[in-house]
């Protein structure tokens, strides 16, 4: 939903995410910026995406460019999710002001065992994780020993890859 040009901050008139009743009290305004889901929506729309960084960041919950679209963000609970299976399932609609509503329905969690990453996913998720701690020069030289462990050599030499 991201890739649409009408999902920008001054373009979206109405954000509803549809949760199972068992969910809301652990992620409807959370004071965690990564388990609110007001704040998660709102700071992928105005990022363009979320890091690991950046849903942890709990500065960005007083980002004023966040906080306005935060705004346009209602949580609904829903008993058929609630019901539903597997458990977690959520709805986001988004309502443009142009006047469309674009609607996604998750089932399962991306990078689940029921909905697997692809590699790409899998090396740009590692890369969000191990750059601010190692560097992306040497994340991206342990992203491709992993990639090609069958020919790395003796694994003793991953050590030095992996030392912050």
């Amino acid at each position: 939903m991201l890739e649409d040009r009408a999902v920008r901050a001054r373009k979206i008139k109405r954000i509803v995410i549809e949760v199972a009743t068992g969910d809301m009290h652990i992620v409807d305004n959370n004071p965690n910026p990564d388990l609110c889901v007001q704040h998660l929506i709102a700071l992928a729309i105005a990022d363009g995406g979320a890091t690991f960084a950046s849903v942890h960041d709990k500065a960005r919950m007083s980002d004023p460019k966040v906080l306005a679209i935060r705004k346009l963000v209602e949580v609904v609970p829903s008993v058929e999710m609630q019901k539903a299976m597997p458990l977690h399932q959520t709805t986001i609609k988004i309502v443009t002001a142009d006047g469309r509503t674009l609607s996604n329905h998750v089932t399962i969690v991306r990078g689940s065992a029921r909905n697997p990453m692809d590699a790409k996913e899998v090396e740009a998720k590692a890369l969000d994780l191990m750059g601010p701690v190692l560097g992306v020069a040497r994340a991206n030289e342990v992203i491709a020993a992993i990639a090609n462990l069958d020919q790395f050599g003796p694994l003793s030499g991953m050590r030095r890859l992996l030392q912050a």
